[in-house]
């Protein structure tokens, strides 16, 4: 079986299914590929791929005519910030951020970050971009920028982006 999934899904969630599936049928050899999701998506439909774990905000991507969308469960986006606000006294809400620098990923995520901060009043101020979340959260704890962090990257996730 050969499966595409983005990158934080690959070092999370998805080592963890493959070593479920491999107990319970050990002659299942799983072959795993690093791919964004509309990339994994094209995958399976060129038959690269059997299986794609993607994400969607909102449902904003169409899979094509013969492919099935599973929703496996939600996540909450959230944002990292600074050392400096941790001794905040109140909770940081994303308007207070229209001056920070912003670290961005992939194209899907920047497109969200543009919308979610439009809503709060601002346009983000993009000034990394990487769609490593180690490499972004060192930035972060670097004073570098704020990011949000994406589906998949923390599995205490609770809420608003379906994977």
């Amino acid at each position: 079986m050969r499966v595409a999934a983005y990158p934080s899904a690959l070092a999370t969630v998805v080592p963890a299914a493959v070593a479920v599936l491999k107990t319970s049928h050990p002659d299942v050899d799983v072959k795993l590929v690093d791919a964004e999701p509309s990339e994994a998506v094209a995958l399976v439909e060129s038959g690269e791929v059997d299986v794609a774990v993607a994400f969607t905000y909102h449902d904003d991507y169409e899979v094509g005519a013969g492919l099935t969308w599973r929703p496996t469960g939600t996540e909450r986006v959230r944002l990292v910030l600074p050392p400096r606000y941790a001794g905040s006294r109140r909770p940081v809400a994303l308007g207070d951020l229209g001056r920070e620098p912003w670290i961005v990923g992939c194209s899907r995520c920047r497109a969200h970050l543009a919308d979610v901060c439009r809503q709060a009043g601002f346009d983000p101020i993009e000034h990394h971009a990487t769609d490593d979340y180690v490499v972004g959260q060192s930035l972060v704890a670097a004073g570098l920028g704020v990011m949000l962090r994406e589906p998949g990257g923390d599995r205490g996730y609770d809420g608003h982006a379906p994977t």
